[in-house]
């Protein structure tokens, strides 16, 4: 009798080492498949991740080629900006940018624009007035305002530069009150070298130099 119970607890004792054994096993397969799982996800993870990183670090084609668009094939009227404004020193940018060239009279506006562009030399805030004129502008206008604004200074350094030769000048454009001994070139340069960087930090190129077989770059070819 002993014996017959002591084999049937060996047999039990068996089956339950068994079991344990089945639910061990079960229980590495299933941490095995979940660790594989987890490995998997992690992967796909940081491939999305790559891919993400490769499409911020890889631009698009647009913006390979520039935005800009310059065109002088419209109507001259339509390459100025002439907006409404209460700030003076931005109507001083508006008749720098309305000065004329090769038309009867030309020669006046363009002594007028330059008494302007020096009285901005004084002005203060004169940085806000030009962005705030930049910014309404389309490409084609702040191209065709870096030549107006350029030839102007020429014709400002030269009324500096001789002021008692344009005395009549000044007379006739309107501004024979204005005083050139006044007006300091050493400022001239500076507001010169100020709105050719603003130009710069807008994409303004100086594409109408390639534009001197018409009015009225071809002055400036000229010059």
């Amino acid at each position: 009798m002993k014996k017959v119970l002591a084999v049937i607890l060996a047999a039990m004792l068996i089956l339950a080492v068994a079991g344990c054994s089945s639910e061990q096993e079960k229980t590495s397969e299933n941490t095995e498949n979940k660790t594989e799982v987890s490995v998997q996800n992690s992967s796909s993870e940081e491939s999305k991740e790559s891919e993400k990183q490769e499409e911020k670090e890889t631009p698009e084609e647009e913006n390979e080629e520039s935005e800009t668009t310059i065109d002088y094939t419209t109507e001259m009227s339509q390459w100025t900006y002439q907006p409404e404004t209460e700030n003076q020193n931005v109507t001083l940018f508006i008749e720098i940018d309305r000065s004329e060239y090769g038309t009867a009279g030309a020669s006046l506006k363009q002594t007028s624009a330059a008494v302007n562009l020096l009285k901005l030399t004084q002005a203060e805030d004169v940085d806000l007035a030009l962005q705030e004129y930049l910014d309404g502008m389309d490409d084609t206008q702040r191209d065709y305002f870096s030549f107006q604004w350029q030839m102007t200074v020429k014709t400002a350094e030269n009324l500096l530069a001789a002021p008692e030769e344009h005395a009549a000048e000044l007379e006739e454009s309107g501004h024979g009150d204005v005083d050139l001994s006044a007006f300091d070139t050493e400022k001239l340069k500076e507001l010169d070298e100020m709105v050719i960087s603003l130009l710069g930090d807008y994409g303004v190129e100086d594409v109408w130099q390639s534009h001197t077989d018409i009015e009225p770059f071809n002055f400036w070819s000229e010059a």
